[in-house]
């Protein structure tokens, strides 16, 4: 399919059928249909082969920006799938087929905080054996987590590999993949390439995709037999607001802005429905140093923690003080926090050991990005490595030291403007402890270190 990606023809349905002898298959030869020729072939090879690799396309400049099904619309978006091969199911392979309501399929499922993937029997020929191709759906009704009904998410440009301690799982479901054809979208397409990113070019470096365990019981809703979890229990909020792509349960950093915001980060709230139970907060952040580092933190909280804020921000309103949110008082205390640190952190939990984090190596899903894995967790000891450092869900190793990424004296003086000297000064009092222990909260200190230290939201 990717020697067949370069070609060229003067007539749509021969990109189609010229291929019937390479993969030894037959098919009525119907000029007039368009692209729909090669679909139909696709479904032929299906139903002749257990190749995943079929599966293994990528989305550019051929394919639609609406085009949702788990087939590829021309041979153009198999340009980059030369390098994807099949490998050796772990369990006894199963059959899949056409059906009217798709492709009709058995495979493994790795759940992320809204959608999820599903691990194929594909890998890299030059890659590690053990790493899988994945592919990311998302329900056809997100409102119906019982379903087992899904479409190819149509805002990952391609597969993505994953190593074998986030891949090795027994959750396997029978699922349903559409690939309805489209008459509108397949008049539109052409056999040559445009624009690589239909979607436009990143507008955020720093990313964190979310992934669940199935441990983390409070974040996969129990759904019907024979059918995946889903996530329909909460909402979810963010600070800054809108930084949550819940399409692809990737949190976006905002970008550095200016040489003194040396601090990127991001705080996303898990509001559960139930009255009856306690939403969960995460923090992200990256801390930028003169030296060309990047150092990762990554934190775990339960509402209960920052009890505190509400009492504050409550005494405050009482008297007559400036009106601010919740969240952004406890975005701006942890990155305080983040800052004075300044040392990596790729694990943590909650206080009272509900929900574990773990924070992976960078994921190749966009050029010109980093985004990191991260998995949630009900136990410490999950399938994946901890520290998830040493084997991450992307495969990457990360063998550096938490000493390599301790800032030294003169970078930390370098590292800080000097007209933001007063307001680091400062940090301290943001968020300190009385004699009897309870917190106090310095609310000019807290909003000029929240503005010293903002990104661009």
């Amino acid at each position: 399919m990717s020697w067949a990606a370069r070609r060229a023809t003067t007539r749509v349905e021969n990109l189609a059928y010229c291929l019937l002898g390479l993969f030894d298959v037959n098919m009525p030869l119907l000029y007039g249909e368009g692209a729909k020729a090669f679909v139909r072939l696709q479904q032929e090879i299906i139903r002749t082969t257990n190749d995943h690799t079929v599966f293994c396309w990528s989305r550019n400049g051929s394919v639609p920006v609406g085009w949702s099904s788990m087939l590829a619309p021309l041979p153009a978006a198999y340009a980059d799938a030369g390098d994807y091969v099949p490998v050796d199911a772990w369990d006894a392979p199963m059959p899949y087929s056409m059906t009217n309501l798709g492709l009709s399929i058995y495979l493994p499922v790795v759940y992320t905080l809204t959608q999820m993937f599903v691990v194929l029997d594909a890998g890299l020929l030059r890659g590690d054996p053990d790493m899988r191709a994945c592919i990311a759906l998302q329900r056809t009704n997100q409102r119906r987590s019982g379903s087992n009904i899904f479409d190819r998410s149509r805002f990952f440009d391609s597969p993505t590999i994953l190593c074998k301690e986030a891949t090795d799982t027994r959750e396997r479901y029978s699922l349903f993949i559409r690939c309805s054809l489209s008459s509108e979208l397949l008049g539109r397409l052409s056999p040559q390439s445009g624009n690589p990113h239909p979607y436009g070019s990143p507008i955020y470096k720093h990313g964190v995709l979310l992934f669940v365990d199935r441990t983390a019981s409070r974040l996969l809703s129990t759904s019907k037999r024979d059918a995946p979890l889903g996530s329909v229990g909460y909402d979810i909020e963010t600070h800054p607001v809108g930084i949550f792509d819940e399409t692809t349960a990737l949190l976006r950093l905002p970008a550095f802005e200016g040489s003194s915001a040396l601090l990127t980060s991001g705080l996303l709230r898990i509001c559960f429905k139930s009255p009856q139970e306690t939403d969960f907060y995460l923090f992200f952040a990256v801390v930028a140093t003169m030296g060309g580092r990047e150092v990762w933190r990554c934190g775990a909280h339960s509402a209960a923690d920052f009890a505190f804020v509400s009492r504050i921000v409550q005494e405050n309103t009482d008297a007559g003080g400036e009106i601010v949110s919740e969240d952004e008082l406890i975005h701006s205390y942890l990155r305080n926090e983040a800052w004075q640190n300044r040392t990596k952190q790729l694990t943590a939990s909650t206080e009272d050991e509900s929900l574990f984090v773990s924070l992976g190596g960078t994921m190749d899903l966009r050029p010109g990005t980093d985004v990191r894995a991260a998995l949630l967790s009900g136990k410490s000891e999950s399938p994946y490595s901890v520290p998830i450092c040493a084997t991450d869900l992307s495969g990457i190793v990360d063998e550096t030291e938490d000493s390599d990424y301790v800032a030294s004296e003169d970078e930390e003086v370098e590292d800080w403007d000097s007209s933001n000297e007063e307001g680091d000064g400062e940090s301290d009092a943001v968020a300190t402890q009385d004699s009897k222990g309870a917190h106090s909260w310095d609310f000019n200190s807290s909003l000029e270190n929240s503005q010293a230290l903002s990104s661009v939201s």
